[in-house]
């Protein structure tokens, strides 16, 4: 079913997600670490993927599973989420002395 909350919410999924996945572009650069940033892009097109599936059942009548859908963009975000916490994890060591 096709909610524009859930559009909005992931359009700005995709937006923070780019912003990340350029950041740790640019810090992965100067760490000379392995390109993990490329997997956010990965999660990005799997909420795209998924935004275009909860419209196209919005247009078509037709009915997607809830868990499915929630399920796509919980996995893109726990990808998001171990990317990001791979490149900025020396952020915790700085402010909280871990």
């Amino acid at each position: 079913m096709f909610e524009p909350t859930l559009v909005l919410f992931d359009c700005s999924m995709v937006l923070i997600m780019l912003i990340l996945a350029y950041l740790s572009k640019q810090l992965g650069g100067a760490m000379k670490t392995p390109p993990w940033y490329s997997a956010v892009y990965g999660a990005i097109i799997i909420v795209t993927v998924d935004c275009g599936l909860d419209i196209a059942s919005g247009f078509f009548s037709f009915t997607l599973p809830a868990l499915l859908t929630l399920g796509m963009r919980l996995g893109a975000g726990i990808i998001a989420l171990g990317v990001c916490i791979r490149y900025w994890n020396w952020l915790f060591s700085e402010f909280f002395g871990v």
